[in-house]
């Protein structure tokens, strides 16, 4: 028996000397296993960041998974024995329990201490991938040698490679951690909006929102978003009135929509289009839109909307707090000036029909950001914060926030307040 012992492989060895010598069929099933498990601790690691940002134990706790699952993978190859079985079931029911918690009741710890999650297309993956990882361990626990067979042995990886890659490459990637909590974005329209419901602010929406949250920066990140932010105040400065925008370039694209203010716009090179998603400072100094008041010339600036030309949802500002969207079934229709208007505004989508009528095109727009720090427009606690999707102070003349029906969007090019004037007469100041 030593004899034989001797030439049995050093992994069989092991098994071998713990009475679990393992078996030619469980080669695929053990594969398979190797590749889901180390699939998900890739999910954790890449996911792990914006939890740091947002709770530094959730983060930590993301990153120990990772760890925990890529040492199962390992020893599932190199190490084959009952005990791997064991604890592959064991940490992956914890986990798939954990994140049961996380999304009814909310975990007791962390930054949202009791406060459940949204569910999105990363965990679901992942939880997918873990409860894959407990059906093939437990496989391997109880029915030595059956192996799994051919088509699941390629199948199983191939499926769960390529749900990873869709799950990563989703814009929850990005904001998995950032706009996961219920409460911070319920806080975002809460008391303050809740005032102003009744006049129409809640009835307005900014395209298909990704995660807008505030939480609390620790002081690094926070250091950094403030010299980001700085710069935008610098480039308020250069385009304090609408004519001021005009004279640089900037043209109308929409009417005047009240919450969302008039959208000037300038197309004039990769500066404008943010191509990397990154904002850096030549970003920062090219605004794609400035957001007026109203049409006249003398209407003053209220905020920026930033632009990104990329596939996924950009890294954008530091920290967690920018919420980016996009636009779907824009009508873009040539202007006379050479530029693109887009007269049914960028909320409610018009149909091919509609845009056909007036001689456009239907488009969907790539990601977008606004910015609320224009001085003495920029006190938006209780509205979203800096980077909320719409602004209080951009409402009518009578103090709502009620539009003109939608059909009647293409007779009134520059403003659609049901009342008919653009601002507030005193927009800053809750009528």
């Amino acid at each position: 028996m030593t004899d034989v012992l001797e030439r049995l492989p050093e992994p069989l060895l092991d098994d071998a000397v713990a009475g679990d010598v393992a078996q030619p069929g469980d080669r695929s099933a053990r594969t398979a296993l190797a590749v889901v498990v180390a699939l998900a601790a890739a999910i954790h690691v890449a996911t792990a960041p914006p939890h740091l940002e947002d709770s530094t134990v959730l983060g930590l706790g993301f990153l120990a998974a990772a760890w925990a699952q890529l040492a199962v993978a390992w020893a599932a190859l190199a190490r084959p024995a009952r005990r791997v079985w064991t604890a592959a079931i064991v940490l992956h029911v914890v986990l798939v329990a954990v994140w049961a918690v996380s999304r009814t009741a909310g975990l007791p710890f962390g930054e949202h201490a009791g406060h459940p999650e949204d569910v999105t297309i990363v965990d679901l993956t992942t939880v997918g991938l873990q409860v894959a990882a407990v059906l093939l361990a437990a496989r391997l626990l109880l029915f030595r040698g059956a192996g799994i067979g051919r088509a699941l042995a390629i199948g199983i990886p191939v499926l769960a490679l390529g749900a990873t890659s869709v799950a990563l490459a989703s814009p929850d990637a990005r904001s998995h951690a950032h706009g996961a909590h219920g409460e911070a974005g319920d806080h975002a329209h809460g008391e303050a909006t809740d005032a102003l419901a009744a006049k129409g602010f809640g009835s307005f929406m900014n395209g298909h929102e990704h995660g807008h949250v505030e939480v609390v920066l620790d002081p690094a990140t926070q250091a950094r978003l403030d010299e980001q932010l700085a710069v935008t105040r610098e480039v308020a400065a250069q385009f304090p009135t609408l004519q001021d925008a005009v004279d640089a370039g900037y043209r109308r694209a929409g009417p005047y929509v009240p919450g969302l203010g008039l959208h000037l716009i300038k197309f004039a090179g990769a500066e404008y289009l943010n191509l990397d998603g990154v904002m850096d400072e030549e970003d920062l100094r090219h605004p794609l839109s400035l957001l007026y008041l109203s049409h006249e010339p003398d209407a003053p600036l209220a905020g920026f909307m930033y632009y990104a030309a990329t596939a996924v949802e950009p890294t954008g500002f530091a920290g967690r707090n920018d919420g980016w969207h996009y636009h779907e079934n824009l009508c873009a229709v040539p202007s006379a000036d050479g530029f693109l208007d887009f007269p049914f505004g960028p909320d409610f989508g018009a149909t091919q029909e509609q845009c056909d009528a007036v001689g456009g095109n239907l488009l969907d727009s790539q990601w977008m950001v606004h910015v609320w720090t224009v001085p003495g427009w920029d006190d938006m606690e209780g509205y979203g914060g800096v980077f909320a999707e719409m602004s209080p102070y951009l409402g009518c003349s009578d103090g709502t926030y009620f539009s003109r029906p939608f059909e009647e969007w293409i007779d009134n090019l520059y403003n659609v307040c049901s009342s008919g004037a653009s601002a507030q007469l005193d927009p800053r100041v809750e009528g």
